[in-house]
């Protein structure tokens, strides 16, 4: 088969599924609260919101995984050097809602900002800037600096926006990571369309059943070689990040963001992806593998690859520990023997059983204190 690329179409209809994925699950790691936040949206909440690194993160994915007309498909690029800031452009994408329902766009086509008065004052109302009643000299402000990002809201026709550097920066990384010695045969499709024992799925998405609900997973890629009889031999699971700094730094951003849990949750689907091929034989998983680039400084990108170690931890995560360890007193001449605390360290089974114990008895109380009836003991390191 060579190359199989999944549909846009198919993408979004990942996002929009409700099964269990584990973005979702990493809402647990510190407890119930942070499922709720996840859950609700705050009244402080804005009608719009963007993460720049998120844009370019996946500007980058597009580029290496999708068609060559995805990313033009799904992106606009802008004239304009800086964006507003977050609630301005909030303000801008609720105005132009309005403007939208409001206006017959079809026959009258859009007009600049200064001409939708009152769509402005309503959303500046709607998200509650200045208290909703910002003044004329800010009124007037906000329609002189939004007015060219506004145009171009209307002219993206729902495509992200992105800035001329945000653009050159996508680039710089998706040329970097197709040229250095070290990644570039993963983004070589000519080489791939040639491989005869090869396929190569880019965005792949897997659902599937995992102690009796629905889950799902989306794959960057997974590289899958086969014999001369057409059997999946092995597979190997890749996952593309960028991030700021250093990419030697990586490992700080797997421990910050629990990739581990990612990798070990992809893990699990491509084992039931492959259950669903009926492989003959034994079919190995590879190591689970992260090529990562800076977007920053590009020019360096590194692969890697996920120890057995840690990806257990992202499975089975690892109890609360205490620890007895001898310190030197100040003089040197005696030992004095301390406790050290481990907090535990959850990985997606634990998160996975909170996460439905929490669909069956709600929300209305972490589990900890319905188990615990409310009564705990505390130390220096906080709940035993």
């Amino acid at each position: 088969m060579g190359i199989i690329i999944t549909p846009q179409h198919e993408i979004e209809a990942y996002f929009n599924t409700d099964a269990i994925s584990q973005s979702r699950l990493k809402t647990l790691k510190d407890g119930l609260e942070g499922l709720l936040k996840d859950q609700e949206k705050s009244e402080k909440d804005l009608f719009y919101s963007e993460k720049e690194s998120f844009i370019k993160g996946s500007g980058v994915d597009m580029q290496l995984t999708g068609n060559p007309e995805d990313f033009n498909n799904a992106h606009y690029v802008s004239v304009i050097e800086d964006k507003p800031s977050d609630t301005e452009m909030s303000i801008m994408h609720r105005t132009l809602a309005l403007v939208v329902e409001n206006y017959d766009i079809v026959e009258e086509g859009f007009k600049p900002l200064a001409m939708y008065p009152g769509s402005l004052t309503q959303a500046v109302i709607d998200e509650n800037w200045h208290g909703g009643n910002p003044g004329d000299k800010r009124m007037a402000t906000l329609v002189s600096k939004c007015t060219p990002y506004f145009d171009d809201l209307c002219k993206a026709h729902g495509k992200q926006i992105l800035t001329t550097e945000e653009k050159n920066t996508i680039d710089a990384v998706t040329m970097s990571f197709k040229t250095n010695s070290l990644t570039k045969d993963y983004f070589d499709r000519e080489a791939q369309q040639r491989a005869v024992s090869v396929d190569v799925y880019y965005q792949l998405p897997i659902y599937f059943e995992h102690e009796g609900h629905e889950c799902k997973a989306l794959l960057d890629m997974l590289i899958v070689y086969k014999d001369d009889a057409n059997n999946i031999t092995s597979v190997q699971p890749i996952d593309l990040k960028t991030m700021a700094g250093s990419t030697i730094t990586f490992p700080r951003n797997v421990k910050m963001w629990r990739y581990d849990i990612q990798a070990a949750w992809y893990t699990l689907a491509v084992s039931k992806w492959l259950e669903e091929k009926e492989t003959v034989g034994f079919a190995v998983i590879m190591p689970f593998m992260f090529l990562v680039e800076s977007v920053h400084t590009q020019g360096n990108p590194l692969k890697f690859i996920v120890d057995e170690e840690l990806l257990n931890m992202g499975k089975s995560g690892r109890p609360a520990l205490m620890v007895n360890a001898n310190t030197v007193t100040d003089d040197f001449d005696t030992t004095e023997l301390h406790t050290i605390h481990f907090k535990e360290v959850k990985g997606y089974e634990q998160m996975f059983d909170e996460y439905i114990y929490y669909q069956e008895y709600g929300t209305a109380q972490d589990r900890k204190i319905t188990e615990s009836r409310g009564v705990f003991r505390l130390n220096w390191n906080g709940i035993m």
